[in-house]
């Protein structure tokens, strides 16, 4: 079973609100919100030292639409909805499993150097998607270097696909935060 994990004042504050909405959408409309370009301006220099407060609108169709987003983003995190046709991603010199010894980027590709000094190209890449990070980390490139760090070995099929995914969720990605930026600042009606 699924238990909200609010504290009571806070649960308080959203029975205080004209319209009920589920935990998770709570949480969609928190994680919206945090993504969102605007806010992310507005209170950059408290999001580096603190934890700056969530602004919640009383507008239930503000407050769905950002919940919808950020289910979107969830998704994408996840990778439980990743768009298919994200991007135009091409892959050469993939033959059977291979060991990662090193990355570069030139251009739109992204080359992978195995152990046994093959080179497999995924082209396609937008800048934007590369060099996005969440925190101080791009997390496709962060997902690679550890892959070498741990001398893993990586299958075509699998992890290649992964990669992918990642590119694709990254992507979208930044496409929902362009909605959400789109929305403007939310207006504190409390």
């Amino acid at each position: 079973t699924r238990e909200s994990n609010f504290t009571d004042d806070f649960a308080a504050f959203l029975a205080s609100l004209p319209f009920a909405p589920a935990p998770e959408d709570v949480f969609a409309y928190v994680y919206a919100v945090l993504h969102s370009p605007v806010y992310r301006a507005k209170y950059a220099e408290f999001l580096k030292s603190s934890y700056p407060a969530v602004p919640v609108t009383r507008y239930e169709d503000v407050f769905t639409r950002y919940a919808e987003l950020g289910h979107q983003l969830i998704d994408l995190h996840l990778l439980r909805h990743v768009p298919p046709d994200g991007l135009n991603i091409s892959m050469g010199g993939v033959s059977g499993d291979f060991e990662l010894k090193k990355i570069e980027r030139k251009g739109d590709a992204l080359l992978l150097t195995t152990g046994e000094g093959r080179v497999i190209t995924i082209t396609g890449i937008p800048d934007e998607v590369w060099k996005f990070e969440i925190g101080s980390h791009r997390p496709i490139e962060r997902w690679l270097k550890y892959r070498i760090r741990d001398g893993a070995v990586l299958s075509p099929g699998q992890d290649l696909t992964h990669i992918g995914r990642m590119l694709a969720a990254v992507s979208g990605t930044i496409e929902v935060m362009n909605e959400i930026g789109e929305l403007g600042e939310i207006e504190i009606t409390l």
